[in-house]
């Protein structure tokens, strides 16, 4: 469709749609590998095989995260392309339903748009049987309405090829020659239209999708949940509606969404939740007869508190700074590293305010004004740093990072020196906060998956909030 095209393209892998473009003569072929032994493996240790693809004239590697990348060019492409990137594997296990996806998302179909020519197309490959194809649909469909397209149906096509299917986002309608070129192709190599513009061939609820442009109604009464994921809950892979999750919990027979993924997740959070409440329970069953329940109770209440509140706030934040630093594996060492540095600064500046009630409870609410400014101003701030280098992008998110590890570092030694003023019982609230943090990293799972990172991270902050009601009023 495209002689000549300038091509970006996304998680090529061993370079087989490097080999795809080259066949087809493009002028320009800029491959984005995210793992440098994929490209060892291509350039060095199967190089008698592949010809060292990545090292020929004219290939302009980049090894680095496709979306990261995508941000701090300034190139546009005729084609940009990402073929069946990050499929679910292990298979057995569904894992990646679990995992989020940048590549998938609102933004990512915005970044990809603006970096099209006028006439340029984005080219999708994935699984048709699994709806993933029905949800890159959805997202074309919203993306053209907040560009304000008037006729969205003419920039969308869809064909497949068995269980794989070919999405394509023109950024102009497409044309009738090109359209006739399509159904050639389609017939030449026995594959099957989904979705043309003016066909009346096709899959009917791929059809009803894009006719309804991607409405309200149509998503209120499929039974999976297709809508276009967002960097907020990018989770791509996950179909499941918050209501046929809770579903879940009554143990059907049979789930409407048989994904083993899921069902594990269910397992572990019932049996997490169990032990925990275990953890909770007995000491206080024994701290009642000795007359004592009444203080146990705070204790156990307030450190269980710290536990949740910290987990999901820190996975939130892990979150927010993949795009920022260009890898997962950057941001889980970087804010990792500048939440418990931080933290544990924030622990030893407390120490002159050990037992002070009031001093505590502003801590807390501090805690709790600055996080919402982390949920809607941090990405806006992230995105117009990217184009900076790596180091000084490390050097920025531990800044960023400093003001709310130093708050949440005191809440912990501060209610050890206040709700344990005799020295007991430390070892008890210590192993409940940390009983508690296991599942709070669960929990923060379940509820970005069906609510978002912004929801995991103000649901931290307001768990952070309870804890104060549960310090005792009287420091006598």
């Amino acid at each position: 469709m495209r002689p000549q095209a300038e091509s970006l393209i996304i998680g090529p892998g061993g370079g087989k749609d490097v080999l795809t473009a080259l066949a087809n003569g493009a002028k320009r072929i800029v491959p984005v590998e995210i793992n440098p032994l994929i490209v060892e493996a291509v350039n060095v240790r199967f190089a008698d095989f592949t010809g060292a693809l990545y090292r020929r004239p004219g290939i302009e590697l980049q090894i680095a995260e496709g979306r990261s990348y995508i941000r701090r060019t300034q190139d546009r492409f005729d084609i940009i392309q990402a073929s069946a990137v990050f499929g679910r594997m292990p298979p057995a296990a569904g894992a990646f339903t679990l995992s989020e996806n940048n590549l998938y998302t609102l933004e990512a179909f915005q970044d990809y748009w603006g970096h099209l020519k006028p006439h340029g197309v984005l080219t999708i490959s994935r699984f048709i049987f699994e709806r993933e194809s029905l949800r890159l649909v959805s997202l074309g469909l919203e993306l053209l309405k907040r560009e304000g397209v008037a006729e969205p149906a003419a920039h969308i096509a869809v064909i497949k090829e068995r269980g794989l299917a070919n999405f394509m986002l023109k950024k102009s309608p497409f044309t009738q020659a090109e359209l006739e070129n399509l159904r050639e192709i389609a017939r030449q190599q026995d594959y099957d239209i989904v979705y043309l513009p003016g066909e009346e061939k096709g899959d009917k609820t791929f059809k009803s999708l894009i006719a309804s442009r991607g409405s309200d109604e149509f998503y209120r009464e499929f039974p999976f949940d297709i809508t276009p994921t967002d960097d907020n809950r990018p989770f791509f892979y996950y179909m499941l509606k918050p209501a046929a999750f809770l579903d879940l919990f009554s143990f059907p027979e049979r789930s409407p969404f048989e994904d083993r993924a899921i069902l594990i997740l269910r397992n572990l959070l019932v049996v997490t939740a169990i032990l925990v409440a275990l953890v909770f329970a007995l000491p206080l069953l024994l701290s009642r007869k000795k007359g004592s329940g009444g203080m146990a109770l705070r204790r156990a209440g307030y450190f269980s508190c710290l536990g949740l509140g910290f987990m999901m706030i820190e996975i939130g934040l892990l979150r927010r700074f993949i795009l920022f630093l260009g890898h997962p594996i950057y941001s889980l060492a970087v804010i990792l590293f500048a939440l418990l540095i931080f933290s544990g600064i924030g622990s030893r500046l407390s120490v002159p305010k050990s037992g002070d009630r009031a001093f505590l409870t502003r801590i807390i609410l501090a805690l709790v004004l600055l996080t919402p400014i982390y949920c809607y101003l941090l990405p806006g701030l992230l995105t117009s740093l990217v184009g900076l280098s790596l180091l000084l992008r490390c050097l920025i998110a531990i800044l960023l990072i400093a003001p709310l590890g130093l708050l949440l570092g005191m809440p912990l030694p501060l209610g050890i020196a206040l709700l344990h003023k005799d020295g007991s019982a430390i070892p008890w609230s210590w192993g409940i906060n940390g009983a508690a943090s296991v599942l709070g990293t669960i929990l923060a799972v379940v509820v970005a998956m069906n609510f978002g990172f912004n929801a995991t991270i103000l649901l931290g902050a307001s768990i952070y909030l309870g804890a104060i009601f549960l310090l005792p009023r009287s420091q006598t």
